[in-house]
């Protein structure tokens, strides 16, 4: 009996007992120069109608950082500029870039560099792509 209890319990703490989801969670707040409060907020992330995002904007020397829980469209949308307003020769010389990055894990947005640009020298993390979705993933 002793051990059922214990098995109990520790189901519970793991979010299964009793029908319980586990509940997944993004980081979200903002900063500046390092200076801001992040907190860790619910994120339906399993539903594949939320993502984790992280907006970065770099101007000169000034580094402001964006976390939230987002429409997972819109947050892939705001992915998809990247090419221009992150990591285009334009943005990088005029010290001006505006990136977002697309996350689907618990707590998966919790970095604050720009991750490199995809290219077959350079390993990044699978972003998620537009061309990747299904149509049917999303009602319209």
């Amino acid at each position: 009996m002793k051990v059922l209890v214990q098995i109990i319990a520790l189901l519970s703490v793991c979010g299964f007992a009793f029908g319980q989801d586990i509940v997944e969670r993004c980081l979200e707040g903002s900063s500046s120069n390092g200076v801001g409060n992040f907190t860790v907020a619910p994120c339906d992330l399993s539903s594949n109608r939320y993502s984790c995002e992280t907006r970065i904007a770099v101007n000169g020397e000034n580094m402001y950082i964006e976390r939230k829980c987002k429409q997972r469209m819109a947050c892939l949308n705001n992915q998809q500029n990247n090419r221009n307003q992150c990591y285009s020769q334009d943005a990088m010389s005029k010290r001006v870039r505006v990136c977002y990055f697309c996350c689907d894990e618990d707590v998966c947005n919790d970095f604050d560099t720009i991750i490199p640009s995809a290219s077959p020298t350079v390993p990044t993390p699978d972003p998620i792509q537009i061309d990747d979705l299904e149509d049917d993933e999303f009602d319209v």
